[in-house]
């Protein structure tokens, strides 16, 4: 415990330090209540610590990107600040966040290059692009699959994509499926690598988070199978993450074979992840099971920081913090933008 008070110490001061900044659930009820993008900015302007990153914004005539570049940048400001904190393993942690927008941002063009009409996104920083391990930014200026491939060639990225754009002739969409989760599978391969280089007293922690991801990425994939598309059992646990934590051999299976969505409920119901299923049945608040993973993970992650609180699970809790802040300011400037009201741009948040 001394050794990780020395190691953790400033780092946790720091943490801290942000965390005391973070938006209230009033500063979120008063933005769920503007109605334009104007008085989003005005409110994050004057009334918390995004001040400075909109102090040059223009407030009229705003666009979504005039919003979420300056907090794309805020995060990537986050993201150096620790790095430059941490050193030896710690920035390992750091690395694999790098990796996670990577991968992220490389799923974003293939479906652009499937024809899908794709979210606005904001562009990747120089920080940020300066870890990834492919040239984000030619990359992102393909315009077909050929493109694509020529410029992840020679990379680990055309070892694991190639089988598949070959076994769809090339026309990439068609197999998306299997390009996702390929992507996926590799990034927790990654992780477990790294969780490995860790003393025994973090990687413990670090692979309950990492298996705790693990299941709900794969009980996501199941209903997002299930909800959206007609995808067939064999599909479906041949393209899943091959890891398990607290998920069992049947559940899996059993998730696999439910023939409908309310089915699939009733057997995550009956998981380790129970909790994912409360309030999807409530007709007043409409509860999404996204918005439910989301708040299984933070609390997951919050209750093993007070365990830990001097280790690097509070640098992982904290960033993870920073991102869903971002996320919700960008839902709630799109529930705007669609006209919603507060009250389901709140059950979109929830």
């Amino acid at each position: 415990m001394l050794s990780q008070l020395f190691k953790y110490g400033g780092i946790v001061a720091k943490t801290k330090a942000i965390k005391s900044r973070q938006l209230s659930d009033a500063d979120f009820e008063a933005l769920m209540q503007k109605t334009t993008l104007s008085e989003v900015v005005s409110f994050l302007k004057n009334n918390t610590h995004y001040a400075d990153i909109f102090k040059n914004t223009n407030e009229e005539n705003l666009h979504r990107g005039d919003i979420e570049n300056p907090l794309r940048k805020y995060y990537s400001d986050v993201l150096k600040k620790y790095y430059s904190f941490m050193t030896g393993e710690g920035r390992k942690i750091i690395d694999v966040i790098f990796l996670r927008e990577e991968i992220e941002s490389i799923k974003y063009i293939l479906r652009r290059l499937g024809g899908k009409n794709q979210p606005f996104i904001a562009p990747i920083d120089d920080f940020t692009a300066e870890h990834f391990k492919i040239d984000i930014k030619k990359l992102s200026g393909t315009k077909n699959v050929s493109e694509f491939m020529d410029v992840i060639s020679g990379t680990e990225y055309e070892k694991i994509l190639r089988p598949h754009l070959s076994a769809s002739g090339g026309d990439g969409h068609k197999n998306m499926f299997a390009l996702e989760m390929a992507l996926d599978v590799y990034y927790t391969k990654v992780v477990c690598r790294m969780a490995e280089k860790f003393e025994k007293s973090e990687r413990k922690i670090i692979k309950k988070i990492v298996g705790t991801r693990m299941d709900l990425t794969n009980i996501m994939w199941v209903y997002r199978c299930k909800k959206y598309y007609r995808v067939p059992r064999e599909i479906i646990i041949v393209n899943m993450i091959p890891f398990k934590y607290k998920l069992t051999g049947k559940d899996i299976k059993d998730m696999a074979e439910a023939s409908s969505v309310q089915e699939l409920y009733e057997i995550i119901g009956k998981t380790a992840y129970g909790k994912l299923m409360e309030g999807l049945d409530d007709p007043e608040h409409k509860v999404f099971i996204e918005s439910n993973y989301s708040k299984y993970y933070n609390k997951m992650l919050s209750e093993a920081e007070k365990k830990h609180p001097f280790s690097v699970v509070s640098v992982i809790a904290q960033i993870n913090s920073v991102s869903d802040e971002i996320k919700k300011i960008v839902n709630i400037v799109e529930g705007i933008r669609y006209g919603l009201s507060p009250s389901e741009i709140k059950n979109m948040l929830a």
